[in-house]
């Protein structure tokens, strides 16, 4: 367990890539499961505070929903660049660092979402912007491009993701 933290902390720090860790699909599971939870934390914060009150989907379908969305898409992309293989192990990394993430954003998400939390924009913009360069060091290396067409496909995936989430959500 301390192994694939280490290792999931330096795909944090643009250290290691995804083929540092275990091909299999135990730990993938373990972390889709624990995204799958935080992300229904979250929402339930979200809606608790009526932030985004045209939300119409539950948290469960809306979690579950963001955690197929990037399966099919990682697998698509992965697919066309005849990288297959290394569906599990991309997977993992984005699910393992997608969880480090959702831990930070959940009380920088509290702050911001408050009357106060004037600052927490600031700091959602910043971890976003450490996100997408994460992703991108993650494709960088599942699909042996350079770190600008990585991070490129990470923002562009994060926004087909949202526009097809939004659509499937407010119908």
């Amino acid at each position: 367990m301390l192994k694939i933290l280490d290792t999931l902390m330096s795909i944090l720090l643009l250290r290691k890539g995804p083929q540092d860790l275990p091909g299999g699909i135990t730990w993938l599971a373990v972390f889709i499961f624990a995204n799958y939870l935080l992300n229904l934390y979250q929402y339930a914060i979200i809606r608790s505070m009526q932030a985004v009150p045209e939300m119409e989907a539950s948290g469960s379908f809306a979690a579950i929903l963001d955690i197929l969305l990037q399966i099919v898409l990682v697998g698509i992309v992965l697919q066309l660049a005849k990288r297959s293989a290394r569906l599990n192990q991309t997977l993992t990394a984005m699910f393992g660092t997608g969880l480090l993430f959702a831990l930070m954003l959940s009380p920088i998400l509290q702050l911001s979402l408050s009357s106060s939390g004037e600052s927490g924009g600031g700091l959602l913009l910043a971890l976003m912007a450490w996100s997408f360069a994460v992703e991108g060091n993650i494709f960088k290396h599942a699909l042996s491009v350079t770190m600008v067409r990585g991070v490129s496909l990470a923002i562009g995936l994060f926004f087909v993701s949202y526009f097809i989430a939004l659509a499937l959500t407010n119908t």
